[in-house]
Parts: C-alpha cells; sequence; structure tokens
C-alpha cells in the first residue's frame, strides 16, 4: 500500500510567548515519521505533532513504511522571540511617487496601499538574549519575513487572536549600545510586507 501524508496547517507562525500551533499530520498507514527542521511526537504511528523552529523557513515532514515514503513541505514563519519596550514609534505611509511639472502642478501616483513600520528598542538584554537576538537577525536579515506581535494594539477583527500579528522584515541593522557590565540596548526597526 502506497503512504499518503497530510498536514492540517499548511502554513503556520512560530509564536514563543503565545498559543503556538502545532499542526498534526496524518498518514493512511503506520508509518516512521522524519522531518529537516523541528521535532515530531510521537516519532511512529499514524499521526505527529509537529514542532517547528523558529526559523522562517520550509520544513518537510516525512512519513515512510517500508519501501514507501511520502513528505508534505510545511511553510514556516518565525516570531521575533522579544517584545521590544513601550515607547516605541509606528508609522503608517503609504508610497506615493510625486512629480512636479515647471508650472508648479504635481502629479502623484500611489504605489500601494498604507504599510506600518515599528522603531523599536530591546532595552537591557542580558548577554544570551542579546545573542539570541543577533543570531535571529543574522538568519533573516532583511529580506526573509518573520511575525511581529504588536501587544500594543488589539486585534479587532474578531478572529479570536489577542493581538494583530504582522508579517514584517527588518528594515534597518541593529543598533547596538553596551548599557553596562553584560547589558545590552538593541535598536532596529521592521516593515510590514
Amino acid at each position: 500500500m502506497s503512504v499518503d501524508v497530510t498536514v492540517d496547517i499548511p502554513i503556520i507562525r512560530y509564536m514563543p510567548y503565545a498559543t503556538q500551533l502545532k499542526p498534526r499530520v496524518t498518514a493512511n498507514v503506520s508509518v516512521l515519521w522524519t522531518t529537516n527542521s523541528g521535532s515530531l511526537s510521537p516519532t511512529s504511528g499514524s499521526t505527529a505533532l509537529f514542532t517547528p523552529p523558529n526559523q522562517t523557513r520550509t520544513s518537510r515532514v516525512t512519513g515512510t513504511s517500508g519501501s514507501e515514503s511520502d513528505f508534505v513541505d510545511i511553510q514556516v514563519y518565525a516570531t521575533i522571540p522579544f517584545q521590544p519596550h513601550f515607547g516605541f514609534e509606528q508609522d503608517w505611509d503609504n508610497k506615493t511617487l510625486r512629480s512636479e511639472a515647471e508650472d508648479g502642478s504635481a502629479v502623484l501616483r500611489f504605489k500601494g496601499g498604507i504599510k506600518r513600520s515599528w522603531q523599536v528598542s530591546f532595552n537591557n538584554l542580558p548577554p544570551d538574549e542579546w545573542i539570541l537576538l543577533r543570531e535571529f537577525f543574522k538568519w533573516h536579515q532583511k529580506h526573509i519575513p518573520f511575525y511581529y506581535e504588536d501587544l500594543a494594539v488589539p486585534d479587532n477583527t474578531g478572529s479570536g487572536e489577542a493581538n494583530i500579528l504582522t508579517l514584517v522584515t527588518f528594515d534597518s541593522g541593529l543598533k547596538v549600545t553596551v548599557a553596562g557590565p553584560q547589558r545590552f540596548n538593541v535598536a532596529t526597526s521592521f516593515r510590514e510586507q
């Protein structure tokens, strides 16, 4: 009998400080479960729960029974592992191209809708948290998206989510100030995708 593997949530977000989603993978027969990232529990049987890594990536889960196997790819979006200190700035803006004629008249062209950006700081981080934030930045740099959960803005969409999760990218590097012995202040910015 051939193996058929399915997943109930094809795109997930890793949420370290909120309710974490763990998709269930299912096979039509009892299989040995393996993955290229994250973990599975249990590692054999017809179902398993997938625990994702906190990295934006495609994780592959494979079910094998004898010489037959099947896989499913699960897109995982990381969530930045800390909340910034309050007092951060949030901008709402759109891209507008402005041309001005010699007579002073202006022609405006809108390039997309309103997008948000955040200028945030993470203050007084101990070395282990600074290293975690630095590694998160090194993995995502400015081109790999991740989720930012804005705890300052409640979700009013009726979805039941406590806060608004927004897919963002880093818009700047990490600016580090040594705040004291083994304490670091880190400033950066995110831009909505």
